[in-house]
Order: structure tokens, then C-alpha cells, then sequence
């Protein structure tokens, strides 16, 4: 029997052919490696979740600034159209008689 010196400590080691030994250490890195690969798959698959959401999150930032351009180009209209209209109201009334408009100014 020989004896064989490893990370957990000292081991007997009966012969050769004995896999039991082997077996062991084999099946402890196989399961080892397996989580890492589990590990590592999950990681992958969050970050492709991850990226998704963020080319989803771009688009979506894409369509709102497309929305508020159009909002604020039809609010910038808005407000020019209530300043010509304010402007034809201030002309009118410049144009009244002059009695008109006093008497307007005492009624209210």
C-alpha cells in the first residue's frame, strides 16, 4: 500500500487498480467543474438578460425623445399662434371708439 500526500491530507492507496482512490478525486473536480459551469452559465444567461434590457431601455429612450421633440415643436406652434391671436385682440381693440372701451372699463 502506498501512501500518497494531497490537498485533504495523507491517503492510503492500495494498488493500482483500485479506482476508488481515483474515483473519488475524479468525481469531486468533475463535480467542481460542473458548478463552475453551471456558475458560469448562469452568469451568461444574466447577462444576456441584462444586455436585452438594455437594447430594449435604448429604444424605449429612443421613442420618448422622438415624443418630445414633437411635443415641444407643437407646443412652440401652440404658443405662436395664442401671440398672433393676442395680437389681433390688441388690435381690435385699439380700434374701438374710445367711449366703447371706457364704458367696458367702468362695467367690470
Amino acid at each position: 500500500m502506498t501512501m500518497r500526500l494531497t490537498r485533504d491530507g495523507l491517503h492510503a492507496r492500495p494498488g493500482r487498480r483500485s479506482s476508488r482512490w481515483w474515483g473519488a478525486a475524479y468525481n469531486d473536480r468533475t463535480a467542481l467543474h460542473l458548478r463552475a459551469m453551471s456558475k458560469l452559465q448562469e452568469l451568461a444567461d444574466r447577462v444576456e438578460r441584462l444586455l436585452m434590457r438594455h437594447q430594449e431601455q435604448q429604444r424605449t429612450n429612443t421613442l420618448l425623445q422622438q415624443q418630445l421633440a414633437a411635443v415641444t415643436q407643437e407646443r412652440d406652434l401652440l404658443r405662436s399662434r395664442l401671440n398672433a391671436a393676442r395680437g389681433r385682440i390688441d388690435t381690435l381693440l385699439e380700434r374701438l371708439p374710445t367711449e366703447a372701451r371706457d364704458a367696458d372699463g367702468a362695467g367690470s
